[in-house]
């Protein structure tokens, strides 16, 4: 008998509900940054392994809070709490633009403190 398959955090899509869950409860913690005197002293297996986390964290991007990103962000949850209690008849968000002008950005997004 084969134990139940563990979900991969990282590759878990945002189409999915897990997924979906597992990027809005994530809160990404900005690295400790070592001096540039401490960071030359390691060796170069300590560097990678230093250098790693701050790769994971810079690769998260932040974003910029636009008008176009907040007014994306605030009609989608005017959207999810207005179809909160609704059986049918659910009110939907279509987001269109060129390529590469941050749809899935907007999309994304969760409220920043």
């Amino acid at each position: 008998m084969t134990a139940p398959a563990v979900p991969d955090d990282e590759h878990n899509p945002l189409t999915t509900k897990d997924g979906w869950r597992r990027f809005v409860d994530d809160t990404p913690t900005c690295p400790q940054l070592l001096s540039l005197r401490a960071f030359q002293a390691l060796s170069e297996e300590n560097r990678l392994a230093y250098n790693e986390p701050r790769l994971d964290y810079h690769s998260r991007l932040v974003v910029v809070a636009t008008p176009t990103i907040r007014s994306v962000f605030t009609t989608g949850r005017r959207l999810v709490l207005l179809n909160r209690h609704q059986i049918s008849g659910r009110r939907g968000l279509i987001v269109t633009g060129q390529a590469g002008t941050g749809k899935t950005t907007a999309i994304a997004q969760r409220p920043q403190p």
